[in-house]
């Protein structure tokens, strides 16, 4: 189970802040509904969010109307950041974020 710093910033965002590990660029941001967190924790998907968080070209922890996967597990947890070539969303639902 992943350890590491998680901060619940409202109902569908969690932050890994950029302090977790020296050298990221950006703060980690995981969109995941309460049910998710805990699998995605267990998962060590959080890990693979702060890896993202050091590659070159990131700004910005999040542009508005960007959801990105971060991780290859079930349920997807997802993190936000610009690229400037492509933006992705796969694997998300509604069924996934408690939405009708």
């Amino acid at each position: 189970m992943w350890k590491g710093q998680l901060e619940q910033i409202d109902e569908y965002r969690w932050r890994i802040p950029k302090d977790y590990k020296p050298g990221m660029r950006v703060d980690g941001l995981i969109f995941a509904s309460k049910p998710m967190i805990a699998q995605i924790k267990q998962d060590q998907a959080p890990e693979q969010v702060a890896n993202v968080a050091f590659l070159d070209g990131h700004v910005e922890a999040y542009s508005p109307g960007t959801r990105n996967p971060a991780a290859q597990w079930d349920p997807p947890s997802l993190t936000a950041f610009r690229d400037q070539w492509s933006i992705f969303d796969i694997g998300t639902n509604d069924e996934l974020w408690d939405r009708e």
